[in-house]
């Protein structure tokens, strides 16, 4: 396994591959952020992590995906080489925090692990292209 940055005319067609199995949404290529990574095994995608830049010294953990495909070993191996890539470039880019979200009960026993603490906030939206 080795972990390499995103590149979008790369690993985007594996990437929409991966969240459609997952049942998720696909992003448009602009709404990528600039810093992601992605954990291969030869040509295959088998993990991925992003980071979107937010004010304030946040930066918020992102698009944490694995191939359905591979194995759950070969997986938990796989994002947490993700994670640690992530947690590196947030370090290097001067970021003291991390804020993420997850809806999957795995990924939020992962988030203790790592030291994430569970917030009571709840997340909302607003949707500035809908018809008020």
């Amino acid at each position: 396994m080795k972990v390499e940055r995103f590149k979008l005319e790369h690993h985007m067609t594996q990437l929409e591959q991966i969240l459609i199995a997952h049942h998720h949404g696909i992003p448009h290529p602009s709404e990528m952020p600039e810093y992601g990574y992605v954990v291969m095994s030869d040509d295959t995608i088998i993990a991925t992590a992003f980071l979107r830049r937010i004010e304030g010294g946040f930066i918020q953990l992102d698009g944490l995906s694995t191939n359905p495909g591979m194995a759950p070993h070969i997986r938990n191996e796989a994002i947490e080489l993700a994670l640690s890539a992530c947690y590196s470039k947030a370090k290097e880019l001067g970021y003291t925090s991390i804020l993420a979200m997850s809806m999957d009960s795995s990924t939020l026993l992962r988030s203790i692990n790592h030291g994430f603490v569970r917030l009571p906030h709840a997340l909302i939206v607003l949707d500035l292209t809908r018809k008020v």
